[in-house]
C-alpha cells in the first residue's frame, strides 16, 4: 500500500472517531481534503470544532465526549503502519509528516494521542537515527506545552533523554571531550581530520567486557584506519588500569589507541554523548560528524568502509589545505551584489574570510542556511560567498558535479566551507 493510500486509510478511521465521539457527546467536526490541483490524501486536514471539547486535559471530563475505542484502536494501528511507511526516508521528512498529523488534529485528546503514539514510535524505534524525531516531537509539541504528555514524570523522563541525547544525534558536530589518559595529561577526543571510534565502557559492565573482546579483534585486523578512544566512566583508577593491562596488550596497526578517563566529570559526556548507561559506540567522521551512534561493534565495523571513503574525501580537501582544483558553476555573493551564476575555479577562490556554500533548494536545511546569508555578508566588507546549487550543477554540468562530488563530502547537505585570503580551507561544517 502507498503512503497515500496509508494516509488516506489513516483520514478515514480518524474521521470515524471524530464521528463517534460527536454523535456520543455532540461534538462538531469535519475531514477536509486540501484544494487546488496539487491536492491528494497527503494533503487531508483533520478539523474538529475546539470550541465543543475544552482542551488540554480537562477535555477528558466527559466520557461521552471520547472518540470510540474501537475506532482509536484502529486509528492506532494505521498509525504505526503508516509511520512504518515511512522508514526509507530521512529524519527531517519524518518529522514534517509528524508535525502535519499532529498539527492537522485540532481536538487536544486526539492530537495528544497521535503525538504521543508518534513520539514513542520513534524513541522505540531500533532504527539508527529515529531518536532525532522523537526529540524533535518533544521540543515542538510536548516542551512548548501544545500537548500535555500523560504525566509530569513523563515529561521528565522525556526532557532527560532530549536533554541527553541532542548534543550526539547523527548529523551533529561531535563534542569535543577533554579527558585525562593514563600518564594524567589532556586529551582531546575526537581529533579533527581522522575517523574515530569513542569506545564508553565500565569494568563491571559484562556487555562492555563482550565490546572490548569484538573491539579487540578489530583493532588487531589492521583493515582500517582510525583513531580509537576508550573512555572509561568509572572512578577507580586501579581498575581501570588493571584492565587495559589485560586487554589491550598488542600491536595495533592503523589504528591509534588512546585509554582515557574523567574522574572530575568535568567534561560532561555524560550528557553530550548521552552515556546514562555503557557501552556507547560513535563513530565520527574526519570534518567531526557523527555518522554512527548507539553501535555495537559489529555495527561500527560494517560502517568503517563508508568512513574509510570519507576520510579518502576529506583529505583530498584537508583544514589547512588548498581547495581542490575543481571548477563549479556558482554564484558569487559579496556585499550588496546578487551576484550572477557563473564558471569559478575553486583553487582561485580566495576571501577574508571567504565561504564555498553547496546547498539544495530541496532541502530544509540548507534553506534555513540560505536564510542566514544576508547576515554572514554584513559581518564584514570583504566577506565572500561561493553559492553552489548542487541540484543545478547537475543539472546543467553533469561533469562539473561528478568532479564535486569525487573531491568534496557532499553526502549531507549544506556543506559550509571557510577559507582565508590564501585560499587554505579553515573549517568544514554544515552551517555558517
Amino acid at each position: 500500500m502507498s503512503r497515500k493510500a496509508l494516509f488516506a486509510a489513516l483520514a478515514g478511521i480518524l474521521a470515524t472517531a471524530l464521528l463517534a465521539a460527536a454523535a456520543e457527546g455532540g461534538v462538531s467536526g469535519s475531514l477536509a481534503a486540501g484544494t487546488g490541483s496539487s491536492a491528494s490524501a497527503e494533503s487531508a486536514v483533520f478539523r474538529v470544532d475546539s470550541s465543543s471539547l475544552p482542551l488540554g486535559a480537562d477535555s477528558s471530563a466527559s466520557p461521552a465526549r471520547r472518540p470510540d475505542s474501537a475506532a482509536l484502536a484502529a486509528l492506532d494501528a494505521k498509525l504505526s503502519e503508516y509511520l512504518l511507511s515511512l522508514t526509507p526516508q530521512v529524519e527531517r521528512v519524518k518529522e514534517g509528516e509528524c508535525d502535519f498529523l499532529i498539527s492537522s488534529c485540532e481536538d487536544s485528546l486526539l492530537r495528544q494521542r497521535i503525538a504521543l503514539k508518534a513520539y514513542d514510535f520513534y524513541l522505540t524505534s531500533h532504527l539508527m537515527g529515529d531518536e532525532a524525531v522523537a526529540i524533535h516531537i518533544f521540543d515542538k509539541w510536548f516542551a512548548s506545552g501544545r500537548v500535555k504528555m500523560l504525566s509530569d514524570v513523563d515529561f521528565m523522563n522525556a526532557g532527560v533523554f532530549a536533554d541527553f541525547n541532542r548534543s550526539s544525534l547523527l548529523g551533529c558536530t561531535a563534542p569535543r571531550l577533554t579527558l585525562q589518559n593514563m600518564g594524567g595529561g589532556l586529551e582531546q577526543a575526537p581529533r579533527d581530520g581522522k575517523v574515530s571510534l569513542l569506545f564508553f565502557y565500565d569494568t563491571s559492565c559484562s556487555k562492555c567486557k563482550m565490546e572490548t573482546i569484538l573491539s579487540k579483534q578489530l583493532l588487531r585486523s589492521g583493515e582500517y584506519v582510525f583513531d580509537f578512544f576508550a573512555v572509561y566512566t568509572g572512578a577507580s583508577r586501579t581498575e581501570w588500569v588493571e584492565f587495559i593491562k589485560s586487554n589491550y596488550g598488542f600491536e595495533t596497526p592503523g589504528v591509534s589507541v588512546h585509554h582515557l578517563w574523567d574522574p572530575e566529570l568535568s567534561s560532561d559526556f555524560q550528557r553530550l554523548y548521552g552515556v546514562l548507561q555503557t557501552p556507547r559506540i560513535f563513530l565520527v567522521a574526519p570534518d567531526g560528524e557523527i555518522i554512527g551512534r548507539g553501535l555495537d561493534t559489529e555495527a561500527a565495523i560494517k560502517l568503517l568502509p563508508y568512513a574509510t571513503m570519507l576520510q579518502a574525501l576529506y583529505d583530498r580537501c584537508p583544514v589547512g589545505g588548498r581547495l581542490p582544483d575543481v571548477s563549479v558553476s556558482a554564484r558569487l555573493l559579496k556585499g550588496r551584489s546578487p551576484g550572477k551564476a557563473r564558471v569559478f575555479s575553486l583553487r582561485k577562490f580566495r576571501g577574508s574570510p571567504g565561504y564555498v556554500f553547496f546547498y539544495s533548494r530541496s532541502c530544509s536545511r540548507c534553506r534555513s542556511q540560505m536564510e542566514k546569508v544576508d547576515s554572514v555578508l554584513s559581518s564584514g566588507r570583504r566577506t565572500r560567498i561561493l553559492m553552489v546549487d548542487m541540484d543545478a550543477l547537475q543539472r546543467d554540468y553533469p561533469q562539473m558535479a561528478r568532479e564535486c562530488l569525487d573531491s568534496f563530502d557532499l553526502t549531507v547537505l549544506p556543506k559550509v566551507l571557510r577559507v582565508d585570503r590564501r585560499g587554505r580551507v579553515l573549517s568544514r561544517s554544515d552551517s555558517f
